[in-house]
C-alpha cells in the first residue's frame, strides 16, 4: 500500500534504465510508475508516464507492451471523462497486439474494455454510429489464453448487453 514509495522506486528505476539505454526496462518502469500514480489518484502525472511508455514501446516495436499500456491509458482517459481518447488508445492497442504471433494474456481484458467503451459511445449515435459485435472476440481471446476469469467476465458482459437489448433468451444462454 505504499504507493508513494513505489512511485519513488519506479522513478529511480526509470532514470537508471535510461542511463543504461535499456529501453525495455524504461517501458516497464514508466508503465509501473503510471500505475503507482493512478493508484494515488494523480491522473495527469499517471497519464504522462503511460504516454511516455507508449511512445517508447511504439518506437521500439514492443507491440505487447504497447497493447498493455493502452489498457491503462484507456482507464485513465475514462476516469478523466474522455471516452473518445480511451477508444483511440484501445484501438491503437488492438492494432499493436494484432501484430503479435501469440496473443498476450491480457488480450481478453483489452477486447472487453474496447467493447465497453464503444458501447458507451454508441449511446450517443452522433458520436459513434456503428454497431459492434457482442463480446465474442473477448470470449475467444480468453479461451485462447486459458483465462477462465476473463472468459466468465466477457460472458457476463454479453448477458448484460443482451438483457439491455431485450434479448432474454440469448442473455440466459450467456449467463
Amino acid at each position: 500500500g505504499d504507493f508513494l514509495g513505489l512511485q519513488s522506486a519506479y522513478a529511480r528505476g526509470y532514470r537508471r534504465a535510461r542511463t543504461l539505454g535499456n529501453v525495455a526496462a524504461q517501458i516497464d518502469y514508466l508503465s509501473n510508475l503510471g500505475t503507482a500514480r493512478m493508484l494515488l489518484l494523480h491522473y495527469a502525472p499517471a497519464l504522462e508516464a503511460y504516454q511516455e511508455a507508449s511512445a517508447l514501446a511504439e518506437r521500439s516495436g514492443d507491440w505487447s507492451a504497447l497493447g498493455g499500456i493502452a489498457v491503462n491509458l484507456a482507464l485513465i482517459y475514462q476516469r478523466m471523462g474522455d471516452a473518445n481518447a480511451a477508444l483511440s488508445a484501445l484501438e491503437r492497442g488492438k492494432a499493436a497486439i494484432d501484430r503479435l504471433r501469440t496473443p498476450p494474456a491480457y488480450e481478453a481484458q483489452l477486447l472487453m474494455r474496447l467493447r465497453s467503451v464503444r458501447a458507451a459511445l454508441q449511446e450517443n449515435p452522433a458520436e459513434r454510429p456503428y454497431i459492434e459485435p457482442r463480446y465474442q472476440d473477448a470470449i475467444e481471446a480468453a479461451r485462447q489464453t486459458s483465462d477462465p476469469e476473463a472468459e466468465a467476465a466477457a460472458w457476463d458482459l454479453a448477458g448484460e448487453e443482451e438483457i439491455a437489448a431485450g434479448d432474454l433468451k440469448d442473455a440466459e444462454i450467456s449467463f
